[in-house]
């Protein structure tokens, strides 16, 4: 199964992790030293020249960039005391990336090339400080660091979408998926899992069920139950149908069928 993966941190001016600097000391190799193998961890440095930058940090830091995009855009960041918070998103990362094995169909950099189309046109309102594609490190991925501005206003927690993320990754599968073939936008836990298991195993009975032979049965929905995604791809069920249920059935309405 193929999917995109996101995931997106605020990154605050203080602290010992997530923070603006550590941010990009990795994703601009700045910490690298190479007679210092012990410190690289997962990144090989002998293919750090491979790294592609979308949009370019130049002459500048991510604070020094995201307190510059935050004051040309009139938001007064001492009018608050929850600016003063230790934990204030100034800027947020994302990272996209996809699930091992995938061929991007022979070319990354143009699969995240278009998977920051979608971040532009996703988050018009949030000013991006720098975007990179890694390729030295197990897999090839994106980081987006951007400001997290939302109505004109400063806002890490809106543009997180915790609650939301499932819109989030829907809305960049469906733009991605035109060209790629992902499997479906996340991968199901939980509530979702289990209303997704019974709306495919619902499907698998109605359209095929009765066209094959009943030995087939039980490894299918075995199948379904490990890992629902394939089958509710092929039945044309969307992540938001699927939440949709799951909180139709918190209510006490569920209705599968209709769905």
């Amino acid at each position: 199964m193929f999917k995109v993966t996101v995931r997106c941190n605020p990154l605050r001016l203080l602290g010992h992790k997530q923070t603006l600097y550590i941010a990009e000391r990795h994703n601009t190799r700045a910490w690298i030293d190479k007679n210092k193998p012990d410190y690289w961890g997962k990144v090989d440095p002998s293919r750090s020249h491979l790294n592609l930058d979308l949009i370019t940090l130049v002459n500048s830091t991510y604070e020094e960039l995201a307190f510059r995009y935050i004051k040309e855009r009139g938001i007064d960041i001492t009018s608050h005391k929850s600016f003063k918070r230790s934990d204030r998103g100034y800027a947020l990362e994302y990272v996209i990336g996809v699930t091992a094995g995938f061929d991007y169909n022979g070319d990354p950099n143009g699969f995240y090339r278009k998977a920051h189309e979608w971040f532009i046109n996703y988050h018009p309102e949030c000013p991006i400080l720098h975007s990179v594609i890694h390729h030295d490190e197990a897999d090839p991925h994106l980081h987006i660091i951007a400001v997290p501005i939302v109505n004109g206003r400063l806002n890490a927690s809106k543009v997180l979408a915790f609650k939301d993320s499932g819109i989030r990754d829907e809305s960049l599968y469906n733009y991605m998926t035109p060209e790629y073939n992902l499997t479906y936008p996340k991968y199901l836990r939980g509530a979702d899992k289990k209303v997704g298991v019974e709306i495919a195993i619902e499907r698998f009975h109605e359209v095929i069920g009765s066209k094959i032979d009943s030995v087939w049965h039980q490894p299918v929905i075995q199948s379904i139950h490990a890992r629902p995604e394939p089958f509710l791809r092929a039945a044309g069920v969307t992540l938001q149908q699927i939440v949709d249920v799951r909180r139709s059935a918190v209510k006490g309405n569920i209705n599968i069928k209709s769905s």
